[in-house]
């Protein structure tokens, strides 16, 4: 779902990265707290204030991503936030005490050599659209994208997947709109079918796909969680070949196998489920569950 909406932004006429990520945070946070009040459930400040670090961080990541996506091509973007997994099983190391052993390195070292051969190749074959600097922008977006996603795992022990949806949407929009405003990017959207873009955008993938990965947050371990975004590369390279005609070299083609294979193994050497985190299951050391019953086995224990 995210990966092949990633593609709209392309078609988004007369927005920049900025002022798309400001639609695309109102429209979504009206309707996330439209619908939490539906539920039953008032957005109040015990939802905000545990919502603020992934909120801030989730505008953060939008902004630069959206950005990214305008000034460089789909398959770049994309192919360097897969790189995202990565910092999170590193990050969820030190945070629960997860030790990573050199089999963890060298699978992500393959996965660095694919992303490179994806970037050179993009470089030589879409020469009118690749830039440096978007590249840039997208390994900035990635590393926020990795610390929402732990902001997430530690929001969702307080909050429902909608009431944490509706807060983050909220902060995100608040955070967003002083920089939109003085930046003086173009806010004003003249054609209808661009309102329906930035609509799909805000409330399929931006709605309906976060609300899920908020519910699976507290449902499997955080490293697996990560690892399943794999498939947003994938999408939206399939994506941007078939409806912006992007094209994607052989080179390419080989680079995103390299990396899609390297994170794969990862996955085949961590727990699968939570009941799974034992001392035989890789490299992840298994955690004692603590006294919280809530909690999932690989994350429960002393909390950071």
């Amino acid at each position: 779902m995210w990966g092949s909406f990633s593609v709209l932004t392309r078609k988004a006429g007369g927005l920049d990265g900025l002022g798309l990520a400001f639609h695309r945070m109102w429209m979504g946070a009206l309707a996330a707290v439209l619908a939490l009040r539906i539920s039953g459930t008032r957005l109040n400040w015990r939802i905000l204030v545990a919502s603020a670090p992934g909120g801030a961080l989730f505008a953060l990541d939008v902004a630069l991503f959206f950005t990214a996506l305008k000034t460089t091509t789909i398959a770049n973007a994309n192919i360097i936030s897969a790189l995202q997994p990565v910092l999170v099983a590193l990050v969820v190391g030190r945070l629960f005490g997860e030790r990573l052993d050199r089999t963890f390195f060298l699978w992500s070292g393959l996965a660095l050599v694919g992303v490179v051969a994806v970037l050179t190749g993009s470089a030589a074959s879409n020469g009118d659209t690749h830039s440096v600097g978007g590249d840039v922008l997208a390994l900035a977006a990635t590393a926020s994208w990795a610390a929402f996603f732990v902001a997430s795992k530690r929001a969702r022990r307080t909050l429902s997947s909608l009431e944490y949806l509706a807060g983050l949407l909220t902060v995100a929009w608040v955070v967003i709109t002083p920089v939109a405003l003085a930046s003086g990017t173009p806010l004003a959207i003249d054609s209808a079918g661009t309102w329906v873009i930035v609509a799909l955008i805000a409330l399929v993938s931006g709605g309906l796909g976060h609300w899920l990965m908020n519910w699976a947050h507290a449902h499997i371990p955080l490293a697996t969680a990560s690892l399943l975004t794999l498939v947003i590369p994938v999408a939206a390279v399939a994506t941007s070949a078939v409806i912006l005609d992007e094209a994607i070299t052989l080179q390419q083609v080989v680079g995103i196998g390299v990396v899609l294979a390297a994170l794969a193994m990862v996955i085949l050497r961590s727990p699968v489920t939570a009941g799974e985190a034992t001392a035989d299951a890789g490299w992840v050391e298994p955690l004692d569950r603590g006294d919280d019953p809530e909690l999932p086995p690989a994350l429960a224990g002393e909390r950071p």
